[in-house]
């Protein structure tokens, strides 16, 4: 009888468990969903499943995932345009937004895969990546609870707002977080993930939401605000105000009885000349924004320097420009700073 030596049996015992290796990720029989197509192993109501096909098993699982990534991006495409037009009156989505969206939302997790499958015919090999809906939406929904609630206690502080123009600005800081990256996609992600379920979570929002394009353009239409400058040269500081002021929705009048805030603007000249020297100026301008029952709102400040020149018409220009220029630089900023929000609110 031969005996067979240790070294001997290294070699065969490697090749008994590299073929169980094989055999236990490859399947020999064809699984149900190469048989009879993905949705009869994966049912769409339970899973979102993507096949994946190649020469070899990496790349098939590779393919697989970015099946279901593309399948992501097509539905959140169409969601996120459905969610930025509910909340803004119509308004679409660019290109560049919806491309964010898609990004933000497409970052895909729970992902599993089945064992691939070598299909002799096609000589390649298959595999599916799949979600299951119920488990992936066990992790996603309170990301979706958060932003939801946000979004409502926004739209909540809005109307119990009395001034209005606070009022208007709380329902834009509502709308543009709306129609934001983080709630746009969310919702979106939401919406292909587990339609069902994210229905339900947003049935309590929806009227908030149906109603927040409208609410906001009634609140503007509201916000008027008329300005009054006690002191101007060339129109400098009301132009300068009045184009900075418009750019943010606001309807700026001279009328103050129809207006629900006044905006006063006063400089102080500092007005100086020296003999043989010339006409100096050392601008103060100071802004005050009150509702119209007086109440201070808002008030800001800023001063220009020495701005001097031998022609008294030369110096005052230069003047009043250095305080149109300060006003471009910082006042927007400081007004919503001052109201307690943020340009990109």
């Amino acid at each position: 009888m031969r005996i067979i030596k240790l070294r001997e049996c290294i070699p065969l015992a490697l090749l008994i468990c590299a073929s169980c290796a094989s055999c236990a990720s490859t399947p020999s029989e064809p699984p149900q969903w190469a048989l009879r197509g993905v949705d009869a192993q994966y049912p769409p109501q339970e899973y979102i499943a993507q096949e994946g096909r190649a020469k070899t098993k990496q790349a098939a699982g590779a393919g697989a995932l970015g099946a279901l990534s593309h399948y992501f991006e097509t539905e959140i495409t169409v969601t996120a345009r459905s969610t930025q037009s509910l909340v803004s009156g119509g308004t679409s989505l660019s290109t560049a937004q919806t491309a964010s969206f898609v990004r933000t939302a497409s970052k895909l997790f729970a992902v599993r895969y089945s064992a691939p499958y070598y299909d002799p015919y096609s000589k390649e090999y298959a595999v599916v990546a799949y979600i299951n809906r119920g488990e992936a939406w066990n992790i996603f929904e309170p990301r979706a609870r958060r932003a939801i609630e946000r979004l409502r206690a926004l739209y909540r502080t809005a109307e119990s707002e009395s001034a209005p123009l606070k009022a208007y600005f709380e329902y834009e800081a509502a709308r543009r977080y709306a129609r934001g990256a983080e709630f746009v996609s969310t919702l979106s992600f939401g919406e292909t993930l587990h339609p069902e379920n994210m229905k339900r979570l947003t049935g309590p929002a929806r009227a908030e939401m149906d109603a927040l394009g409208s609410k906001t353009e009634q609140a503007r239409a509201m916000a008027s605000i008329a300005l009054e400058c006690t002191k101007d040269f060339e129109s400098k500081i009301a132009g300068t105000l009045t184009a900075l002021l418009s750019a943010q929705g606001l309807t700026v009048t001279n009328n103050r009885k129809n207006a629900s805030a006044v905006c006063e603007a006063a400089v102080d000249e500092g007005y100086q000349y020296r003999e043989g020297t010339g006409h100096f100026y050392y601008p103060v301008l100071t802004v005050t924004v009150k509702n119209k029952n007086g109440g201070a709102l808002f008030s800001y400040s800023v001063q220009a320097g020495k701005q001097a020149a031998m022609q008294a018409d030369v110096a005052k220009r230069r003047a009043y420009g250095a305080l149109a220029a300060a006003l471009e630089r910082n006042f927007i900023e400081e007004f919503y700073a001052g109201l307690g929000f943020s340009p990109e609110s």
